[in-house]
């Protein structure tokens, strides 16, 4: 594709809505261990079953953007 800019607009949206909706979470949440897998691949052991039972799971997308470029 000559032009892939367009064709990726409305994955952007979506991450940079994701994004503005987890600020909302991240007060509530704690943090789990991050292990490297693989290139681009990372990995949590969760030991507490109950975890599962009574929280939600959030992945978190990080970015180096402020916030007005990600309203923009």
């Amino acid at each position: 594709h000559m032009a892939p800019g367009p064709a990726y607009s409305a994955l952007a949206d979506a991450l940079r809505s994701l994004i503005l909706s987890l600020r909302y979470i991240e007060p509530k949440s704690r943090a789990l261990p991050v292990m490297r897998h693989s290139t681009n691949v990372w990995k949590i052991r969760i030991d507490n079953p109950k975890l599962l039972v009574a929280s939600r799971i959030v992945i978190r997308v990080g970015s180096e953007l402020s916030e007005d470029a990600l309203r923009k």
